[in-house]
């Protein structure tokens, strides 16, 4: 909510944003149903124009009678100019706070929940070119792997139910989530001191649990196409919508095998650690009033604030 424009469709799928304007299309239909319709159409109109689409077909296409102009019925008489409309990028749909994270925290107060919730956002790398991309993978895989860094931190010690960094490389961000915690700050320092000592190498590295997290990244790659018509799709996201070779998987293997620890080291201190700087990373906490009521950041007491949505 704080991230994301309101252009964004991530942010008008939000369940608040949702439970807001359902509402009033609610209100609407009763009023004035004529002015919803009106709106279907102006969505239609823009939705069904020929330079939006893109069409995959998965199938043996020599075995197809008249692959391309069976489509004709659902195109013809419909202008087109001749260029397919370019793609939108998430990291368009930012505001200034998603674009450039830093000093900005918001306490949402929950009676209902017992525990605290935390979320803390970084920029990260945005471009499938990006040099850091493949030391940031194994690092997110090392340290997030069952009974791994992470886990012994925070779980392991009892500090909170899960912990769990991630990466939305089409927002450019890296999140470090804090997740049913009796004290989330704690949860949070844990870790944090967890990821100094492999970053200044305080801790090593193991190279077991390093081959381990190569395995884990070979093996999601593998579920993404469990068939032929998942692996067609991959490729087609992966080629047409993010501008990557069809081989970018491989590729991407081989690189991170090619990774040194002093690789490692570096992508911890530049792009891991400072989604623990309050200076370059934005937090978003959820706990209960008592708690919320000693923190010195910014408390946000009505999640359905209209400024947010």
């Amino acid at each position: 909510m704080v991230e994301f424009a309101r252009e964004s469709i991530g942010r008008a799928k939000d369940t608040l944003v949702k439970s807001k304007y359902l509402k009033r299309i609610e209100a609407l239909l009763k009023e004035d149903p004529e002015a919803v319709i009106k709106q279907f159409e102006q969505l239609r109109s823009a939705f069904c124009k020929l330079e939006n689409f893109r069409i995959l077909v998965i199938a043996d296409v020599e075995k197809l009678k008249n692959p391309v102009s069976a489509w004709k019925p659902f195109v013809e008489n419909r202008a087109f100019s001749g260029a397919l409309a370019p793609l939108d990028k998430r990291t368009d749909r930012l505001t200034g706070a998603g674009k450039n994270p830093g000093g900005i925290c918001n306490v949402v107060q929950m009676p209902t929940i017992d525990n605290s919730y935390s979320m803390h956002t970084c920029k990260g790398p945005s471009t499938y070119d990006d040099p850091q991309l493949p030391a940031l993978m194994l690092v997110l895989s090392y340290l997030g792997v069952t009974e791994g860094p992470l886990w012994i931190a925070a779980r392991g010690s009892g500090l909170a139910y899960g912990v769990h960094m991630t990466r939305d490389h089409d927002a450019g961000q890296i999140s470090f989530d804090v997740y049913r915690s009796s004290d989330a700050y704690k949860a949070f320092a844990a870790v944090k001191k967890v990821i100094t000592d492999l970053a200044d190498g305080t801790t090593a590295f193991d190279q077991n649990s390093l081959e381990g997290a190569i395995s884990s990244i070979v093996v999601i790659f593998a579920d993404s196409e469990p068939n032929m018509s998942g692996a067609g799709t991959v490729s087609f996201i992966r080629q047409v919508v993010h501008g990557t070779p069809k081989d970018f998987n491989t590729i991407l293997l081989r690189r991170i095998k090619e990774l040194t620890v002093d690789d490692l080291k570096a992508v911890l201190n530049s792009l891991v650690l400072p989604c623990f700087d309050p200076e370059t990373s934005n937090v978003a906490v959820a706990s209960t009033p008592l708690k919320a009521q000693v923190c010195s950041c910014h408390r946000t007491n009505n999640v359905d604030d209209t400024d947010w949505l």
